[in-house]
């Protein structure tokens, strides 16, 4: 039986003390259409949802199967009362989250709105995102204090996402600025500093998802469970490395980054192919000045949603090939049809106190505002 179809229980069950501190790191919450962001929006930017049609960003992607199994797989209580787009309804959320699952606080990362895939009408993707996150602020932190918003930004003109950042980043729930995984351009190139820096000053964290404009090496491969397999951990690889190899970590010592939803498995493969060519190349990244798993180690968490089938000897036998019980965060994927449980996140076995590490007390160490106190 798959883990989504498995019956959900709260604290308390199958290993998840019900005193455990639980920080859901990925959680999808959806506007109910571009419609919804109008009263966000200057007029002149009002006219391509509501006169010409603009109703999603297309980049083309080609596996319209997975849309449908998000709407139709997902678990009866996660609907929302009007039967319309999952993840839209606060209330059945809250509920869903907090309530039944019993997480302590969970981060919204929004799917609809990745302007940074967008290849032309750059202004428009601009203001979509200032809009974007204008409401997130009114219609889902400010009703809701358990949650943490993620701010969407536009990769096209840095200064101007600067200063975004600067805008919103002060809400106190506002905890990190979401990208998706572009595979086009790297994230570790100078000319993004200023997004950086400013992502600093608000104490804010970078949040890397997957979307529709994440490609294979191989670009759209012809089957769809190509691209799940392997299009978010060649991408996810490709970004972390560009941040290392340019020197984004030994520039900014306090910057962190979570890579949600691209696997962790891959994790020691990539720690030591890193480092062997760090020991051949190093004179060609003299701006480098640590080793590259020891920049993974400090800088960078990865999710357990989708975490593969493993047992607690393997899961703990990749803990000590990693050098690191610090590194994985849960996640739950709420409200997706594959959304892994609380009680199922983790293999049954695990010791407590690593499981303590990836269910919260990882979050709060990587995240400077995320407002929880742990218990000592």
């Amino acid at each position: 039986m798959a883990r989504s179809e498995r019956a959900v229980r709260a604290g308390g069950a199958d290993g998840v003390s019900s005193r455990m501190l639980i920080v859901d790191t990925d959680v999808h919450e959806y506007f109910k259409g571009f419609e919804a962001l109008l009263p966000y929006l200057a007029p002149a930017w009002r006219r391509p949802i509501s006169e010409w049609g603009f109703s999603r960003i297309d980049v083309g992607f080609p596996y319209t199967s997975g849309l449908v199994r998000w709407t139709w797989e997902t678990r009866r209580e996660w609907r929302p009362r009007d039967y319309g787009d999952l993840g839209s309804d606060l209330e059945v959320m809250s509920r869903n989250l907090f309530d039944e699952l019993g997480i302590t606080v969970a981060i919204t990362n929004n799917l609809q709105v990745q302007v940074s895939f967008m290849r032309g009408s750059h202004e428009f993707g601009i203001a979509l995102a200032s809009a974007y996150n204008d409401q997130l602020i009114e219609r889902w932190l400010d009703r809701e204090p358990r949650l943490r918003g993620s701010i969407v930004i536009s990769l096209d003109d840095p200064a101007r996402a600067a200063r975004e950042i600067d805008r919103v980043g002060p809400h106190p729930q506002i905890v990190q600025v979401a990208l998706p995984t572009v595979v086009d351009q790297e994230l570790g190139d100078p000319r993004y500093r200023p997004i950086w820096e400013a992502m600093l000053r608000q104490r804010l964290v970078l949040g890397l998802h997957h979307g529709y404009g994440t490609r294979t090496v191989l670009g759209y491969p012809r089957q769809h469970i190509e691209w799940k397999a392997l299009a978010p951990s060649q991408a996810m690889m490709s970004q972390l490395a560009s941040l290392i190899f340019n020197g984004v970590f030994d520039a900014y010592p306090e910057f962190k980054v979570v890579a949600m939803e691209a696997g962790f498995t891959w994790l020691p493969y990539f720690m030591s192919r890193l480092d062997q060519q760090y020991v051949s190349l190093r004179d060609q990244v003299p701006w480098v000045r640590r080793k590259p798993s020891d920049h993974l180690r400090e800088h960078v968490l990865l999710t357990t949603q989708p975490m593969e089938f493993l047992t607690a000897r393997q899961f703990m036998n990749l803990i000590d090939e990693i050098g690191s019980d610090g590194m994985i965060a849960f996640s739950s994927d709420y409200p997706h049809y594959d959304a892994d449980m609380v009680s199922e996140a983790l293999p049954h076995g695990v010791p407590e106190s690593t499981r303590a590490k990836v269910m919260g007390l990882n979050a709060v160490r990587v995240y400077p505002k995320l407002g929880v106190e742990v218990a000592s």
